[in-house]
């Protein structure tokens, strides 16, 4: 069963994935394994936005102080899962694979 979630107050959703040890981005920013150990950083894919931006599919690492978190079930997920709902100012950055 499909899930209809609408977005309000230019929230996007995000669903949290493993961060790796180190990152890179387009623009060389290295992120350190000891930065991604910060309980106050996460990396998630984009699952649904209203941004012209961020876009679903984006890999983005974000400040996790403020956004709200939840865990559910949406689109077919085997498992709970979790689902953060962010503001574009607090992404650090967009994670490009080269």
């Amino acid at each position: 069963m499909q899930t209809k979630i609408s977005l309000m107050n230019g929230n996007i959703m995000v669903k949290a994935i493993e961060r790796e040890d180190a990152t890179e981005n387009k623009h060389g920013l290295i992120i350190p394994k000891e930065t991604l150990e910060d309980e106050q950083v996460a990396q998630g894919v984009v699952i649904r936005s209203n941004s012209e931006n961020v876009k679903v599919g984006d890999i983005l690492l974000f400040h996790k102080v403020m956004p709200v978190d939840v865990n559910m079930k949406i689109d077919g997920d085997e498992k709970l899962e979790t689902y953060f709902f962010i503001l574009e100012k607090d992404i650090i950055c967009k994670i490009e694979k080269q």
